[in-house]
């Protein structure tokens, strides 16, 4: 009987205030081949809009020191790619994906809350109408 591995995690990063995943990740977490995901993102069929806002073409340096080929995928764009990916083990490993975007995405909200609550950001400005003193410099 063949043991099958525990599901490792979803690989979300943040780049640019977003959370991302690559094409890389995926076809490694749906143990999928690499080429076989960059051909299903190729022949996706949206809307150029969607495409060039959720599937930015990046590259990686594979372990020869090569440049290859990548997407960073936003989790929309993730959300439209793996539609196809059927069968049980899909549906779980999506859920999986999907959980860990929307934790990501809250963790980038609350930094962002909490940078806004921060007392660096509340500036007590003179009552409107005082007079300000601003030294010159010597």
């Amino acid at each position: 009987m063949a043991t099958i591995p525990a599901l490792s995690q979803p690989e979300i990063t943040i780049s640019n205030g977003r959370a991302v995943t690559t094409s890389f990740a995926v076809a490694e977490y749906f143990c999928k081949r690499h080429d076989n995901v960059l051909r299903a993102i190729a022949n996706i069929e949206c809307s150029a809009k969607f495409n060039t806002l959720n599937f930015e073409d990046v590259t990686y340096t594979d372990a020869k020191g090569e440049q290859r080929p990548m997407y960073q995928i936003t989790k929309n764009g993730f959300v439209f790619l793996v539609m196809g990916f059927t069968g049980k083990k899909a549906a779980a490993f999506k859920e999986a994906y999907i959980a860990e975007f929307d934790r990501m995405e809250k963790q980038l909200w609350e930094q962002k809350q909490l940078a806004l609550s921060s007392p660096a950001m509340n500036i007590n400005y003179p009552p409107r109408g005082s007079q300000i003193t601003i030294p010159t410099p010597r």
